[in-house]
């Protein structure tokens, strides 16, 4: 079946969500970090191909596999994003919810090899929160994605939204 198209970061998407690139991988035997394999690699695409095929519910089951099976590899806080989206799309934002504020909690705490999608999650948690009517909690999301992450694609966002929506 051909994907369906999804409503992301307010846009249509058309086309299908690539994986992200690497820039460094983390060495094997580094502190924390689970030995490199192109197992987990191939778990991860395969997860994130099966949410591009709208296959909401096989998606989370990957994901929430790939999470408990690989708790620390440069893709893991990939995984809790990717999640947390699927969840959304299936229409459960509560779950949404505590699986973005998992990866923050797990980011703060340094327990994960990278946190690149840490300002993506701040951004879709601040979206729910405007969503539910929380434009306090929204704000605070807004702010704190142009604080730890000023140079970030999502700084942009959050200083386009806060503008339009006043907040500042």
């Amino acid at each position: 079946p051909q994907p369906q198209p999804a409503k992301v970061e307010g846009q249509l998407r058309t086309q299908p969500i690539q994986p992200e690139p690497f820039v460094q991988r983390p060495q094997e035997g580094q502190r924390g970090v689970e030995a490199l394999s192109p197992d987990y690699e191939r778990e991860y695409r395969s997860a994130l191909d099966l949410y591009n095929l709208r296959h909401l519910n096989q998606a989370k089951e990957k994901f929430i596999a790939f999470i408990k099976n690989h708790p620390k590899t440069p893709l893991t806080d990939n995984a809790y994003f990717w999640l947390g989206v699927v969840y959304r799309d299936l229409g459960d934002s509560v779950r949404a919810e505590a699986v973005w504020h998992t990866l923050e909690v797990r980011c703060k705490r340094g327990e994960m090899v990278d946190c690149n999608k840490l300002p993506s999650a701040y951004l879709q948690l601040a979206r729910l929160y405007e969503a539910r009517g929380n434009s306090e909690k929204a704000k605070e999301y807004y702010e704190a994605i142009l604080k730890e992450f000023p140079l970030s694609e999502e700084a942009d966002v959050a200083k386009k939204l806060l503008v339009h929506q006043i907040y500042l």
